[in-house]
């Protein structure tokens, strides 16, 4: 007689008799041990990942790779760590695997096995604990947002030209010499006694000394040279641009006040400023390459070169694109900051 078992034995206590109850198409069937030894059990497999049921799929919910949701009918594990907003059906093999493979062909019709004797009710398995929550993923990082365009630059104001000095005062002339007073004419003779003697006749007057003359006039003193007229502000930017720079820019702030390369061929170092420029000048930069990348190398550290403020100095160009960079001098600081980048998308 045979002994029917309600657990499923190790392989090494299965005897020829021993029945093994097995679940097929919802009945219980039943194999013997003589079976069971000729088809030796496998190797336990190894552990399989945690799955997290996280219902039906949600564009706004962000998922993990050990998520699972339903879509159409139809069960998707997530492929990727963050996954967000990427639709399961469309994005099968990338974002999400499909749990429905291919339908295979209908097999033959097996012939109808005689009924098996009625095996025991095997034990209800333990259920499975729940995996554990996968962690979310990062959210991404907030876009850099787009440098702000150079602010164009306004033209130089002239300096003041200086005021001439004004002439020396003539010296003053001498005064002539005053005329001789004329000589007293003499007194007449006394009439005699009687008679009133006429009257004398009245002295001729004395010449008039003879006025002096006029003294010279002072020659006139020089008049001081009129102060050169300081250049004024052109009304349009002075633009220095050629084909390519040839390396290192020597640029003066007093000639120009943009400086341009159209085609630039070679690595670029621009130097400090040669000039003398004036506190608030502006000055703009356009560089643009010959359809090679070219690096770019400005002159810092050192009087009337450049200092990055608030953004960063480039290092080379962008292929076939233009690039700005605006500077202001700082005469306090001796430098010319620059404050502005603008590269073409």
């Amino acid at each position: 007689m045979t002994t029917k078992i309600s657990t499923l034995p190790t392989l090494s206590t299965v005897t020829d008799t021993t029945i093994i109850p097995v679940v097929d198409s919802g009945s219980t069937k039943k194999i013997t041990g003589s079976i069971l030894k000729t088809y030796a059990l496998g190797a336990q497999g190894a552990t399989g990942t945690s799955i997290t049921n996280r219902g039906a799929w949600s564009g706004a919910t962000l998922y993990v790779s050990t998520d699972m949701v339903t879509y159409n009918g139809v069960l998707y594990i997530s492929l990727a760590g963050a996954n967000l907003n990427n639709n399961p059906a469309a994005t099968v093999g990338t974002a999400w695997q499909s749990t429905q493979g291919a339908q295979g062909t209908t097999g033959s019709t097996g012939t109808q096995g005689s009924t098996g004797a009625q095996g025991t009710t095997g034990n209800t398995g333990t259920q499975g604990s729940t995996g554990a929550q996968g962690t979310a993923g990062n959210t991404g990082t907030q876009g850099t947002t787009g440098s702000t365009g150079a602010q164009g630059t306004a033209g130089n104001t002239g300096t003041q030209g200086t005021t001439g000095s004004t002439g020396s005062t003539g010296s003053q002339g001498t005064t002539g010499t005053t005329g001789n007073t004329g000589a007293q004419g003499a007194t007449g003779t006394a009439g005699t006694n009687g008679t009133n003697g006429t009257n004398g006749s009245q002295g001729a007057t004395g010449a008039t000394g003879s006025t002096g003359g006029t003294g010279s006039t002072g020659s006139q003193g020089t008049t001081g040279s009129t102060g050169a007229q300081g250049t004024s502000g052109s009304g349009n930017p002075r633009v220095s641009s050629t084909t390519s720079i040839s390396s290192p820019l020597a640029w003066n702030s007093g000639s120009y006040d943009q400086y341009a390369a159209t085609a630039q061929a070679g690595a670029l170092t621009i130097n400090a400023d040669a000039g003398t420029p004036s506190d608030g000048q502006k000055m703009i930069f356009r560089f643009k390459d010959n359809g090679t990348a070219q690096s770019l190398t400005w002159t810092t550290g050192s009087s009337k070169a450049f200092r990055a403020v608030g953004i960063t100095l480039p290092t080379a160009t962008v292929v076939s694109k233009t690039l700005y960079v605006g500077c202001v001098y700082n005469s306090a600081d001796s430098r010319w900051d620059a404050i502005a980048t603008a590269q073409e998308t």
